[in-house]
C-alpha cells in the first residue's frame, strides 16, 4: 500500500468529558506553544466530523521565502519513510504534522508560470504533533491521542505517551473552568480598502476575457485583496470566523518564521505557573479564593498570547484526502449568494442547478483534476463520482464536484509506491483557483494580479506518519500579521479614520493587519458584473468575523463597499 512503511509506530487514544466551551478550548489552545486547530464546524453532517486541537510540537519544520528550498523535497525528507500504525486507528490523525503550503509553493511544480510575486510569510511552515484533541462532530464524542515518536523522529526526549496523554486530559478538562474568555466588539476599530475598485476588478475580468477569446486559456480564476487594520488579538477573530462562517475546514494556524526546528518538550499544564498568559489550575483557585473575598461576581481573565502571525481560514473546500491508497478531491465552481427568506434560496439553488455556464465551468475544472490524478494514480482507477452538488453555505450556494482515485502500488522510476508527497506535487497548486490549462492560466493570474496570494489559494491541512492526507484548499482565509513594522504602521495611518474605537482598542490591545482574499472563475460567457457580485458573497462571513454585518442577511448586499473603503 502507498502510505505504508516499514516501521510500526505504538500509538493510543482514550476518550475524554467534553470541554464545557469549545471557545475556552480554541482560547486555551491558541495560548500554548505552537497550538494549532483544524475544525470542521460546518452545519451539514456530510461535509466534515472531525476537529483536532493539537500544541507543543516536536519539532516545527519551515522554508522561508527567499530560500530557495524545494518545499515538497522537504516535505519528503519530513515525512518519508512512512510507519505502520496498528492496529488501524479508528480516528482519522493520531499524530503526524500540521500546517500549510503557500500559493506560491507551486513555483516549484510549474517555474515555467513565472511567479514574479514573493509572499510576505514562509512559503510553508509544518509542527510535528504527537498529541493532539479530536472531536467527532457527528458522534459526540471526544478523545485525546498520540503516538510515541521514533527516535529519528522526535528530535528531543518527549515524555512517554500515557504521560503526555493524561497531561492533555488533564489540560483539556481543567481548562474551561480557568478560562474566562473576555469578547469585545470591534466593529467600530475596523479599516481597510481593497486593492481594486469595482471597475478596476471588472477591467481585469476583460483582460482575462480577451485571453479567452485569443485561444490562451478556457478560465482563470481572479482574486481580489482587502488588508484592514484590527485590534482584535487572531484568535477572537478565528473564534468569530467560526460562527459567521462555518465550513467543513476550518484552520486556525500560528505562524511563527524565526522558530526553532526542534522545540524542547513543556507539559500542557503550567503546573503552578502562568504560561502564555493562562492560569494555570493552582493559580486560578488561589485566584477564586482571593476573588471570593472581593467579590462573588470576580472570576480569572484569560490573557490570551497573540502571535505575530496566524493563518485563520474556514474553507468549505476539499483540496486532497488520502486515505491508505484512495484518494479524493472536492472541486467547487459556480456560487450564488443567500437569498433573505427561504423562497429566495430555493430560487438561487434552482438558478445554480440550471445554469449551463456554471456546469461548464466545473466540467473544466473536473477534466484538469481528472489528469492530475492521472499522474499518480492506477490507470483506469479515476473516477467522477458527482459532476455537480449542490451545497448550501451560511453565506452562499455551492456546486461541487468529487473526483476519486487510487494511487500506484509503483511509483515511476522507483520501485516505492506513489505517496502522499507525489500526490501534492501532481496537483497542486489546485484547479479550482488557478484555471486551465492551469500553467497559461497561472502566467495570467501573476500578470493580473499585483502581489501574491500568500497562504490563500494554497492548502491546510495534516499529514499523518502513516501516509494519510487531509488538505482544504485555503479559500475564505485571513492572515493576521502584528502590525510592528514601518511599512505596516505607515499603511495604517492611510486607512480613513472611524468614529469611535472599541473597549479592546482602548486597553492597548496590539494591532493587526488583517488581509483576506477573494476570487472568481472567468470564462467565456461571463458577466463582469456578475462576477464582481460573486465576490461580494463570498466576502460575506469573512467580512462578518471582522465585526461588520451579519453574514448571510449581509450576503446580497454591497457588503465590501459598505465596510471596506476602494482605492
Amino acid at each position: 500500500m502507498a502510505a505504508v512503511g516499514q516501521e510500526r509506530v505504538t500509538w493510543a487514544s482514550r476518550p475524554i468529558a467534553a470541554p464545557g466551551s469549545v471557545t475556552a478550548l480554541r482560547y486555551a489552545t491558541a495560548a500554548s506553544p505552537g497550538g494549532a486547530m483544524l475544525e470542521s464546524v460546518a452545519l451539514d453532517a456530510r461535509s466534515g466530523r472531525h476537529s483536532m486541537f493539537a500544541l507543543h510540537p516536536a519539532k516545527i519544520a519551515t522554508v522561508p521565502t527567499t530560500s530557495g528550498i524545494d518545499p515538497f523535497e522537504q516535505l519528503a525528507a519530513m515525512c518519508r519513510p512512512w510507519h505502520r500504525l496498528e492496529p488501524e486507528p479508528g480516528l482519522p490523525f493520531v499524530g503526524g504534522w500540521i500546517g500549510y503550503l503557500a500559493y506560491e509553493a507551486g513555483r516549484f511544480v510549474e517555474p515555467s508560470a513565472g511567479w514574479r510575486h514573493r509572499s510576505v510569510l514562509p512559503v510553508c511552515q509544518w509542527g510535528l504533533y504527537d498529541t493532539v484533541i479530536i472531536h467527532d462532530r457527528v458522534a459526540g464524542r471526544w478523545h485525546v491521542a498520540g503516538i510515541a515518536l521514533p527516535p529519528g523522529l522526535a528530535g528531543t526526549e518527549r515524555p512517554g505517551l500515557a504521560e503526555r496523554l493524561d497531561a492533555l486530559e488533564q489540560w483539556a478538562a481543567e481548562a474551561d473552568p480557568w478560562v474566562d474568555v473576555q469578547r469585545s466588539a470591534i466593529g467600530d476599530s475596523v479599516r481597510g480598502r481593497w486593492n481594486f475598485s469595482r471597475e478596476e476588478y471588472i477591467a481585469k475580468v476583460r483582460r482575462a476575457l480577451e485571453y479567452i477569446r485569443a485561444g490562451d486559456i478556457f478560465q482563470v480564476n481572479l482574486t481580489r485583496r482587502c488588508r484592514c487594520a484590527v485590534t482584535e488579538t487572531p484568535i477572537a477573530l478565528y473564534d468569530r470566523l467560526c460562527a459567521t462562517n462555518p465550513a467543513a475546514y476550518a484552520a486556525c494556524l500560528p505562524v511563527i518564521p524565526d522558530a526553532p526546528s526542534v522545540i524542547p518538550w513543556s507539559s500542557p499544564l503550567p503546573f503552578g505557573s502562568r504560561l502564555n498568559g493562562v492560569l494555570s489550575p493552582r493559580d486560578a483557585a488561589e485566584t477564586r479564593t482571593q476573588n471570593t473575598k472581593k467579590s462573588h461576581r470576580q472570576t480569572p481573565v484569560f490573557r490570551g498570547y497573540s502571535p505575530d502571525a496566524a493563518i485563520l481560514s474556514s474553507s468549505p473546500e476539499l483540496f486532497l484526502s488520502v486515505r491508505g491508497c484512495e484518494v479524493t478531491t472536492r472541486p467547487i465552481k459556480g456560487t450564488r449568494p443567500r437569498g433573505l427568506t427561504p423562497d429566495l434560496d430555493d430560487a438561487a439553488v434552482r438558478e445554480l442547478a440550471a445554469s449551463e455556464k456554471d456546469r461548464a465551468e466545473l466540467n473544466m475544472i473536473i477534466d484538469l483534476e481528472r489528469n492530475d490524478l492521472g499522474r499518480v494514480c492506477e490507470y483506469g482507477s479515476v473516477r467522477v463520482v458527482h459532476d455537480g452538488e449542490i451545497e448550501m453555505l451560511p453565506t452562499v450556494i455551492h456546486r461541487t464536484a468529487t473526483v476519486v482515485g487510487r494511487m500506484r502500488e509503483v511509483r515511476e522510476g522507483t520501485l516505492a509506491p506513489a505517496d502522499a508527497i507525489d500526490l501534492l506535487r501532481a496537483t497542486f497548486p489546485g484547479g479550482s483557483i488557478t484555471g486551465a490549462p492551469k500553467v497559461r492560466a497561472m502566467q495570467i493570474i501573476g500578470e493580473l494580479e499585483p502581489e501574491a496570494r500568500g497562504p490563500y489559494c494554497g492548502a491546510i491541512g495534516y499529514i499523518g506518519v502513516n501516509g494519510d492526507v487531509q488538505l482544504s484548499l485555503a479559500i475564505r482565509t485571513m492572515v493576521a500579521r502584528r502590525a510592528i513594522s514601518r511599512q505596516l504602521s505607515a499603511f495604517s495611518q492611510q486607512l480613513p479614520a472611524v468614529s469611535h474605537q472599541s473597549e479592546h482598542a482602548v486597553r492597548g490591545a496590539p494591532e493587526y493587519e488583517v488581509s483576506l482574499h477573494v476570487g472568481s472563475g472567468i470564462v467565456a460567457d461571463s458577466d463582469p458584473g456578475a462576477e464582481y457580485e460573486e465576490l461580494q458573497a463570498k466576502a460575506a462571513g469573512m467580512v462578518a468575523a471582522l465585526g461588520r454585518g451579519e453574514g448571510k442577511s449581509c450576503a446580497r448586499s454591497r457588503l465590501s463597499e459598505a465596510v471596506m473603503c476602494n482605492k
